[in-house]
C-alpha cells in the first residue's frame, strides 16, 4: 500500500514537471490595454496603434482608430510592445522652455534699445558706458513672460506616456509575407 502511494505520487509529479511552461501562454497585454506595437517588415518598421480587443496565446487583436476591423498581430512577430500610462501635461517642460526663450530675448531686446542715459545732476546715475541694467530688466521681464506664455503651451499640449512591456524571453518565429513567398524571423534573447 505504501509503495502505491509513492509510485502514484512520483507519476503526478512527473506529469506535471513534463508539461513545458511557455511564456507566451500569458498574454503581454490585457483587453483594453492601449498599446503601440512595432513589427518588421521588409520596408522597416510597422507600428500599431489602437486599444487590445482580444488577447490570445499567440496574438493580439488590435483595434486601431478610424479601421473598421481589428487587426491579428503575431506576438512572434512583435519586436517592441508599449502600453500607455496615460496622457499627462506639459505644463513644467514648457515653463522651463519658455522662461529660457524670454530670458534670451528679453536680455537681446534689452541691448538693442539700450540709449545713454542723461543723468544731469541725478544722485543716482547708471555707468553711461554700460547696458547692463537694460539687459538684466529685459531678460527678467522676458522670463517672466516666458514662464507664463511656456506654462500654458505646456498644459495645452499634454502627451502620452508608454512603459515598454517584455515579451518573454522564449524564442519567438513567425513569419512575414514578401513579394515572393515569406520571410522567416527569429528573435532570441541572449
Amino acid at each position: 500500500m505504501h509503495h502505491s502511494i509513492v509510485v502514484a505520487a512520483t507519476l503526478a509529479v512527473a506529469a506535471l514537471a513534463s508539461k513545458p511552461v511557455h511564456p507566451q501562454a500569458i498574454s503581454p497585454a490585457a483587453i483594453g490595454e492601449r498599446v503601440r506595437i512595432t513589427t518588421p517588415t521588409q520596408r522597416g518598421p510597422d507600428r500599431v496603434l489602437g486599444q487590445v480587443v482580444a488577447a490570445r496565446a499567440d496574438s493580439l487583436v488590435v483595434q486601431t482608430p478610424g479601421v473598421a476591423t481589428p487587426r491579428a498581430v503575431a506576438i512572434g512577430e512583435i519586436s517592441t510592445l508599449e502600453v500607455s500610462q496615460g496622457m499627462h501635461g506639459n505644463g513644467g517642460r514648457g515653463m522651463a522652455y519658455g522662461s529660457l526663450i524670454g530670458v534670451a530675448v528679453g536680455g537681446l531686446l534689452g541691448a538693442a534699445t539700450y540709449t545713454k542715459p542723461d543723468c544731469n545732476g541725478a544722485f543716482l546715475c547708471p555707468s553711461p558706458e554700460s547696458s547692463g541694467i537694460d539687459v538684466v530688466a529685459g531678460g527678467l521681464l522676458g522670463g517672466l513672460v516666458g514662464l507664463g506664455v511656456g506654462g500654458l503651451w505646456g498644459a495645452a499640449h499634454p502627451s502620452e506616456r508608454w512603459q515598454a512591456r517584455p515579451l518573454g524571453t522564449a524564442p519567438r518565429v513567425g513569419i512575414i509575407p514578401a513579394r515572393r513567398g515569406a520571410v522567416l524571423v527569429l528573435h532570441a534573447v541572449i
